[in-house]
């Protein structure tokens, strides 16, 4: 009884995030349901402890593409698409985006994290946000297999594969996340890709 309502705790807990990697691409609409474009990125605010989104931006075209940001609080929902409560006319478009300080794809995924000896443990594969007064808040950064399969958009077929020969395998139960709170200040380094955490090589195996 007891693990069953721990199951259902998890359940109810996985339910309340949402994965940065689902969102990406996803089709931008106005407030009349006209197509925009789609999610390229999220900016976000790095003066809080837990960044909290602030813009998002759009982009369109294919062979070349064009960028514009609306205030994330024009976001009326995140479902299948993304619908905005403002005009399409109201967006401007430019060749290249705007100068952010901090972005979720550009300065999150695909970064190496290291410990606080600097080595090298993994990559970030995805990234869990949490709705939080009409803002996404970073949660943690998933570090697993899994979060890059999502991102790759075969997680499910891989998922049902491995269940098919083993429900209760580690791969389907265990997550493999890192809180942002470990997350140093300013230790995001472009160049290098490189995210440094304050927890040693050990206690992150």
């Amino acid at each position: 009884m007891a693990n069953s309502n721990l199951e259902e705790a998890k359940i109810k807990a996985a339910a309340m995030f949402l994965n940065f990697s689902s969102l990406l691409g996803k089709d931008v609409l106005d407030c009349d349901r006209k197509f925009i474009g789609k999610l390229w990125d999220i900016s976000a605010k790095t003066s809080e402890i837990y960044p909290k989104s602030d813009e998002l931006i759009i982009a369109k075209g294919f062979i070349r593409k064009y960028y514009a940001s609306v205030p994330f609080l024009s976001v009326l929902e995140i479902d299948g698409e993304v619908i905005l409560s403002i005009k399409s006319d109201e967006i401007r478009f430019g060749p290249v985006p705007k100068d952010y300080e901090f972005l979720l794809r550009r300065d999150i995924l695909d970064q190496q994290v290291v410990d606080t000896f600097n080595h090298k443990v993994i990559r970030v594969n995805d990234i869990h946000l949490l709705e939080v007064d009409r803002c996404l808040m970073i949660a943690h950064v998933d570090i697993s297999i899994r979060g890059l399969l999502r991102r790759l958009g075969t997680e499910k077929p891989v998922d049902f594969i491995v269940g098919v020969f083993n429900k209760n395998a580690e791969y389907l139960k265990k997550e493999h996340l890192i809180s942002w709170k470990h997350i140093q200040p300013l230790s995001i380094n472009p160049v290098s890709m490189t995210i440094k955490v304050d927890i040693p090589q050990k206690q992150l195996n």
